[in-house]
C-alpha cells in the first residue's frame, strides 16, 4: 500500500469541553484555538460509556471500542501476583494508528499517551504516561525509569524537560490562584496540587516541543491530561458559586480552571508555530466535563465515581490543507479519528475499525478505501513483541495519584482480594462497554459472574437488571432488582448499627476533637446509609413499563422526589411513558424540562422527536433527530425514527440516508429494514434493494434466537409485518409510482424559464391558457390555473402523475396535508435582491 507523504499532528486535550471554552474565546483569552477554528473545522465530539480516559484514548488511537482493544480501566493486577498496577498497554490486543503508520514506511512521535507505557519500539520516539510523573519533594532523586522512553538512548536527553513542582514559583502559580499568597499551604493542600498538575503538564509540553524541533516525523500525538486533573479538582469552585460551596474556597480557586484552559492556549500557540502552516491538525477531546449546573454535588464513593462530573461531548478541531474552512462538522464520534487519520495518509481504514472517516471536513473527500483489518497485514509496526512482560520498578506514583483522584480504591492489604478487586472492575467496565454498543447480550453473563462473586455490590446488579429489561427478560430483571431492594436493605441496617457503635465510642468527645480515622469511618457509614437508603423507584418503574403495568409504573415513577432531576434521568423515564399512555401534552411538558436541564443530552431530543412524530410535526421531528444524532451518531433508533419523518415530509433521498445508518448500526432492528424496503420500493424505484431488505425482514422471522439475543424484543417487533408472498398483494398503483415533479420557487425567480426547459426537453408539463404571455413573460408563464387552489381542492394533482406542474412557495406548503403523495420537487434559488428588483419592476409594469 501506498501511504501519502504528509504531515499531522493530533493534540489531545483531556475533558476540554466548549461549554467552558467558548465563553473564554468570546471574551478573547483563548486566541490560538479561536484562529484555529476559524482556520478550519469544528464540531462536537460524542464519547463512549464507561467514561474513562484510558479506555477512551485507547479507542481514539485504535478505531475500536473498549471489548476489541482490551483496555478496560484505570488499574490491572501484577502478572507477579504482588498486587495491582496503574493500567499499562499491554493488555492492547490491536494495532494503534502509530504501528499501523509504522509499518507503512511513516514515522511518528507520541508523547505521554495514555496508556503508553511501557513505550513501544515503534519508527520514531514514544514517550510514555509516566514520563512526567514527580517522584520525592525535589528534583534530585528523580531518575528516569525503565520503559519511559524509546529509543532508551534519548532517555537522558528527555529527561532535562520534566518539571518538578518544587521547581514553580509563585509568578507561575499566581495566574491560576491570584490570591495564593493568602493561602496557609501547610494546612491547604490544594495549592500544592495546582503546582503539581501545572508542573507535569509543563513537562508534557516541554518534552513535546523538543521532539517535535529536533526527531524527524510524518505524525505527532502529544496528550495533555492537565484539563481533567485540574477540573476534577477546582471545577467545583467555577463561577458561579455553588450553594453548597463554601465563599472562601471559591474566592480561593474560582480562576484555576479559567486559568488551565488559558495555559492550554498558550501552549497550542506555540505548538502550531512549530508545526507549520502544512501541517494537518487535529485537536480533540475525550469527553467533557460539566462546568455549569449539571456539576454534581457530590461524588460517589466508588471505584470510577469522578467520571459523574463528565459531559458526553468532547471538542474537535480539524485544520489544514484540504480541510473546510469556518465550517462545523455534526455527530463526530472518537472512534472516527483513527479512520480520518488514515484517510489522511491516503491508507485504507479496517473493516473492523468501529468509527467512520469524517470526509465532510474535507474540500474535495476521496472514496473511502477499505481492508479486512490491519491485524492481519504482516510487518514490522513497532508493537511489544508477543508475551512481552514488563515490570517497572516502581509503580507507587501512578497508583498514588489514581486513588487521589479517586479512580481506584486503596489497593487492598491482601495481595489476592487486591487483583480480584482489580479485575472485577476491568470485566465490569467491560460489560459497560458491550452495552454502549447495544450488544447487551454480550453484557448479561459477564455481569451476572460479577453478581455471584460481589454479592454485596450495588453497581453489579443495578447494571444487570437494566440490562437484563434491554432485551425483554423481564422476569431476570424483576429478579436482579428484587435482589438489590434485599440488599439494600441490609446494608442500611448494617450503616445505621455501625453509626451506632462509632457514636457510643465518641461519647463525651467533642466533634473537633475526634479522630481522623473515626471521622473517616463516619463519613464512610453515613455515605453507605444515604447510599442504601436511595429507593429504586426509577428501576422498578422502568420495569413495570415493560410489563404493560403503565398506571402502576407512572404511580412509582412519580414517587421520584424532583429533588433527584438534576439530571435528565427521571423527566425523560416519566414523560415516555406518559407518551406511551397517550397523555402527549405532559410527556410534552416533562420532556422539555429534561433538555432544559441537560441541552446537550442526545436521549432527550430523540424522545421529543418521537412525540413529534405522533403529533404529526414532522418539521420538528427533524429538527429533533438531527439534534440526536449530532450529539450521539451511534444511535440507531434516532437515525430510525428520523428516516420515518423524512419520508413524511417527503425527503426521500435524506430518509434512505437515516435508514442506511439505522441498519448499519443496528442489522437486527426489523423496523428498519422493512421501512427501508418500503421506501426503495413506492418511492424511489429501487426494487432490486427493496427485495434485499424485505429478504433479511423474511429472514429476521424465520431465524430462531438464542434466548440470551434480543429475541423477546425482536419477536414483537416481528409481529404484523408482510412476508414475502402478503407482499406480492400490495397494490399496483404502488408499483408504478407515477411521480408528480413540481416546479417551485419564489414569484420571478424564474420558475417559468425553468418549466420552459424541461418542456424542451421532452417531459409532460401540466399547463393551460389561462395567463396569457405578456412583457413580463413574453415566452407564457407555463402554469395551471386550478393549482392557485390547491388549499381547498386536492383534485388536480391526480391529473399531475407522471407530469410536471409548476406550484409557486407561497402555496408549497400545502402539499404537507395530503396523504400519500409522491412527489419530488425542484426548488429554484435566486439572489434575493434580483428577485425583489425583478418584482418591482413587474409591479411597476402592471400599474
Amino acid at each position: 500500500m501506498n501511504s501519502v507523504k504528509r504531515k499531522v499532528l493530533l493534540i489531545g486535550w483531556d475533558a476540554a469541553d466548549w461549554k467552558a471554552i467558548h465563553p473564554l474565546m468570546d471574551e478573547g483569552k483563548m486566541p490560538h484555538l479561536e484562529a484555529l477554528v476559524n482556520e478550519g473545522t469544528m464540531g462536537k465530539l460524542a464519547t463512549l460509556t464507561p467514561v474513562l480516559s484510558p479506555m477512551l484514548w485507547t479507542s481514539i488511537a485504535t478505531g475500536k471500542r473498549p471489548y476489541k482493544h482490551g483496555i478496560h480501566g484505570f488499574a490491572e493486577p501484577d502478572p507477579n501476583g504482588t498486587g495491582v498496577r496503574a493500567i499499562t498497554n499491554l493488555s492492547r490486543k490491536t494495532k494503534a494508528v502509530w504501528n499501523i503508520l509504522g509499518q507503512e514506511g511513516l514515522k511518528s512521535n507520541v508523547i505521554g499517551w495514555w496508556p503508553s507505557h511501557p513505550a513501544e519500539p515503534i519508527d520514531g520516539v514514544m514517550v510514555s504516561n509516566h514520563y512526567q510523573k514527580s517522584r520525592g519533594p525535589s528534583p534530585e532523586g528523580w531518575p528516569m525509569r525503565a520503559g519511559i522512553v524509546h529509543p532508551p538512548e534519548l532517555a537522558d536527553v528527555l529527561a532535562q524537560f520534566r518539571v518538578h513542582p518544587s521547581e514553580l514559583d509563585a509568578n507561575q502559580l499566581l495566574p491560576f490562584v491570584p490570591k495564593g499568597a493568602e493561602i496557609d499551604v501547610e494546612k491547604d493542600k490544594r495549592f500544592e496540587l495546582v503546582a503539581k498538575i501545572l508542573a507535569e503538564c509543563a513537562g508534557v509540553h516541554a518534552c513535546a516541543t523538543a521532539v517535535m524541533q529536533n526527531e524527524p516525523w510524518d505524525f505527532m500525538a502529544v496528550y495533555y491530561d492537565a484539563i481533567d486533573h485540574f477540573c476534577h479538582g477546582f471545577m467545583k469552585y467555577h463561577p458561579p458559586r455553588q450553594e453548597h460551596i463554601d465563599e472562601k474556597s471559591f474566592e480561593l480557586y474560582k480562576d484555576v480552571v479559567e486559568g488551565a484552559y488559558r495555559f492550554h492556549d498558550l501552549m497550542l500557540g506555540a505548538t502550531l508555530k512549530l508545526a507549520g502552516d502544512d501541517t494537518t491538525v487535529i485537536l480533540m477531546s475525550d469527553h467533557g466535563f460539566h462546568p455549569d449546573h449539571l456539576r454534581p454535588k457530590e461524588i460517589p464513593k466508588e471505584p470510577n465515581g469522578p467520571a459523574v462530573e463528565h459531559s458526553h461531548l468532547g471538542i474537535f478541531v480539524a485544520k489544514g490543507p484540504g480541510i473546510k474552512k469556518d465550517e462545523t462538522v455534526f455527530g463526530a464520534n472518537l472512534l472516527d479519528i483513527t479512520p480520518t487519520l488514515l484517510s489522511l495518509y491516503g491508507l485504507p481504514v479496517g473493516e473492523d475499525m468501529d468509527g467512520r472517516v469524517l470526509t465532510e471536513i474535507f474540500e474535495s473527500p476521496e472514496e473511502v478505501q477499505t481492508i479486512p483489518s490491519w491485524d492481519e497485514v504482516p510487518g514490522d509496526d513497532g508493537s511489544h513483541p508477543e508475551h512481552y512482560q514488563f515490570h517497572p520498578e516502581d509503580e507507587g506514583e501512578m497508583m498514588n495519584q489514581l486513588v487521589e483522584l479517586g479512580y481506584v480504591e486503596e489497593p487492598d492489604d491482601d495481595v489476592s482480594t487486591a487483583a480480584r478487586k482489580s479485575l472485577s472492575e476491568l470485566q465490569f467496565n467491560l460489560a459497560r462497554s458491550y452495552i454502549d454498543a447495544n450488544q447487551h447480550a454480550e453484557s448479561i453473563p459477564i455481569l451476572e459472574k460479577l453478581t455471584d462473586e460481589w454479592p454485596e455490590e450495588y453497581r453489579f446488579q443495578n447494571q444487570l437488571a437494566y440490562s437484563c429489561l434491554s432485551i425483554g427478560r423481564l422476569e431476570d430483571a424483576r429478579r436482579a432488582a428484587e435482589g438489590l431492594i434485599a440488599l439494600q436493605k441490609r446494608k442500611r441496617e448494617d450503616a445505621k448499627q455501625e453509626l451506632e457503635k462509632l457514636n457510643q465510642q465518641m461519647e463525651g468527645v467533642a466533634v473537633d476533637d475526634y479522630p481522623e480515622d473515626v471521622i473517616c469511618k463516619i463519613q464512610d457509614e453515613a455515605q453507605r446509609l444515604k447510599q442504601s437508603s436511595q429507593p429504586q423507584h426509577l428501576l422498578l418503574g422502568c420495569i413495570l413499563t415493560a410489563e404493560g403495568k403503565h398506571e402502576e409504573a407512572l404511580k412509582v415513577l412519580k414517587c421520584i422526589s424532583e429533588k433527584s432531576w438534576a439530571t435528565p434521568i427521571v423527566p425523560m423515564r416519566i414523560g415516555g411513558l406518559c407518551m406511551i399512555m397517550g397523555d402527549l401534552e405532559e410527556a410534552d411538558v416533562l420532556l422539555n424540562k429534561a433538555r432544559e436541564i441537560d441541552p446537550q443530552n442526545p436521549r432527550a431530543h430523540q424522545l421529543l422527536m418521537e412525540l413529534r412524530l405522533k403529533q404529526k410535526k414532522y418539521q420538528e421531528a427533524v429538527q429533533f433527530g438531527l439534534a440526536a444524532v449530532s450529539q450521539r451518531y451511534f444511535f440507531p433508533v434516532a437515525h430510525y425514527q428520523l428516516g420515518k419523518a423524512l419520508v413524511l415530509m417527503r425527503f426521500y433521498p435524506r430518509a434512505e440516508e437515516a435508514y442506511k445508518v439505522a441498519v448499519s448500526q443496528a442489522p437486527l432492528m426489523v423496523d428498519a429494514h422493512l421501512d427501508l424496503a418500503k421506501l426503495y420500493e413506492r418511492y424511489l424505484r429501487k426494487p432490486e434493494l427493496a427485495e434485499e431488505h424485505y429478504c433479511k425482514v423474511e429472514e429476521l422471522r424465520e431465524r430462531k434466537l438464542d434466548p440470551s439475543i434480543d429475541s423477546a424484543k425482536e419477536e414483537r417487533s416481528l409481529s404484523g409485518y408482510p412476508s414475502i408472498e402478503e407482499r406480492k398483494e400490495i397494490p399496483a398503483e404502488w408499483r408504478k409510482n407515477e411521480i408528480i415533479t413540481i416546479v417551485s420557487g419564489l414569484p420571478r425567480s424564474g420558475t417559468s424559464m425553468l418549466m420552459q426547459m424541461i418542456n424542451a426537453g421532452g417531459m409532460d408539463c401540466l399547463t393551460d391558457d389561462v395567463r396569457k404571455p405578456d412583457e413580463n413573460n413574453p415566452r407564457g408563464f407555463f402554469e395551471l390555473e386550478s393549482v392557485k387552489a390547491l388549499g381547498n381542492d386536492s383534485k388536480v394533482l391526480e391529473q399531475a402523475k407522471g407530469k410536471v406542474i409548476k406550484v409557486v412557495a407561497p402555496i408549497l406548503n400545502q402539499l404537507n396535508r395530503i396523504p400519500d403523495l409522491q412527489v419530488r420537487v425542484i426548488f429554484i434559488e435566486r439572489d434575493l435582491d434580483e428577485v425583489y428588483a425583478s418584482q418591482s419592476s413587474m409591479l411597476g409594469r402592471l400599474g
